[in-house]
């Protein structure tokens, strides 16, 4: 019988992963400076909804780093280290420029009406995971029931694990992006933690 060891995914695979991103991120701004509005469609894993990969891929924060040293990486002032001891998302939402006017962009895209508090204007590549807070490729109108258990089960745990030098900082926005779902569970075989 073969052991399989736990291995690091691959720098080409977050390279790939990166690339083809960055493409779909290029041909949706392409659609939106036309004056196309996107029309996205949820997909789904275990009855979760998911994004819509063409228009929302996510999209990363360039002045976002993980130095697990924790040293400071100030920006205009504000912390961009996700592992700084000191960073905190509520000075980098305070930059973002009329976010409900955003989250009506990306209801408008999925075909949601009813924009209001049962659904949330979610940062797909989450702020404390360096994903970018105003930009419309990593915006998504995720029902808000879904949102929490998003919040608990990964975007809670994945900073943790990138600052404790267990997962690369661009591996976890590619995992995340790709479907948090899928994305939770690998959380769970990394840490051992069982689903709730």
């Amino acid at each position: 019988m073969r052991h399989r060891r736990n291995r690091k995914p691959s720098s080409l695979v977050t390279t790939v992963l990166v690339v083809l991103s960055a493409v779909l991120i290029l041909f949706a701004a392409a659609k939106l400076a036309k004056g196309q509005v996107p029309a996205a469609t949820y997909r789904h894993d275990s009855q979760m909804a998911l994004n819509d990969l063409k228009v929302t891929p996510g999209a990363v924060n360039p002045n976002a780093v993980a130095d697990t040293t924790g040293a400071k990486h100030l920006v205009n002032g504000i912390e961009e280290n996700v592992c700084a001891k000191d960073f905190r998302t509520g000075p980098i939402r305070a930059a973002i420029k009329n976010f409900l006017k955003l989250k009506r962009t990306v209801c408008s895209y999925y075909g949601v009406t009813k924009c209001d508090g049962t659904v949330e204007g979610d940062h797909l590549i989450s702020i404390e995971l360096g994903g970018c807070p105003d930009c419309l490729t990593n915006l998504w109108p995720q029902p808000m029931n879904q949102a929490r258990i998003k919040d608990h089960q990964v975007e809670d745990v994945l900073p943790k694990l990138v600052c404790a030098g267990k997962i690369s900082l661009p591996d976890a926005q590619a995992c995340i992006a790709s479907d948090w779902v899928t994305c939770g569970a690998r959380i769970r075989v990394i840490t051992g933690a069982t689903a709730h």
